[in-house]
């Protein structure tokens, strides 16, 4: 591979790499045979587990009618969370997690990730049984502050990322303890 990230060679210096094919004129709408580029993935794509405590959650009931509260997800559906002996609820979710070579930060997918660039997961709580119902209040949870390294030992490892957050917040709310940590 030389400097500009193009591998030079034959097809038998092509593996572990991704042949893209350009246009070698804008007139030709395929690529003429020999005229292929290969150039060298760069991404690394990891599944990881996280694990969010919330304390102090919304009251079950608000103006008289039965609220609902869990983690959302792209269509506003709202995952329920597992109650913990302490009154806190656990939401369990999986991500995936891709190094973008110019940062080596992580980019995350998933049915539960919002938000571009900065990227988060919400904790919606709104009247029962009402979908379509506005949100009484959002709780924004970030993801900026989980690093590549933490992902590649998670993957080495299995363990779960897990933080914790205060339900009686809105908007973006601060991590507890110390953040995302590995438990």
């Amino acid at each position: 591979m030389d400097e500009t990230g193009i591998l030079r060679g034959g097809p038998e210096a092509a593996v572990g790499f991704q042949r893209v094919c350009f246009p070698v004129s804008p007139h030709f709408s395929s690529v003429l045979p020999g005229k292929e580029t290969i150039i060298a993935s760069t991404t690394e794509t990891h599944t990881i587990h996280l694990q969010v405590i919330c304390r102090n959650l919304p009251p079950i009931e608000q103006d008289n009618s039965p609220t609902e509260f869990g983690l959302q997800d792209k269509k506003t559906e709202l995952l329920p969370g597992k109650p913990l002996p302490d009154g806190a609820v656990a939401f369990q979710l999986d991500l995936q997690a891709t190094r973008q070579p110019e940062t080596d930060q992580p980019r995350f997918r998933g049915a539960y990730v919002h938000g571009t660039p900065s990227q988060f997961l919400y904790l919606g709580w709104r009247h029962a049984g009402e979908p379509t119902s506005p949100w009484i209040k959002r709780i924004k949870i970030p993801l900026a502050t989980i690093t590549w390294q933490q992902i590649k030992g998670l993957a080495r490892s299995g363990a779960v990322l897990q933080a914790s957050v205060d339900g009686s917040g809105a908007a973006t709310v601060r991590l507890l303890d110390n953040g995302w940590a590995p438990i």
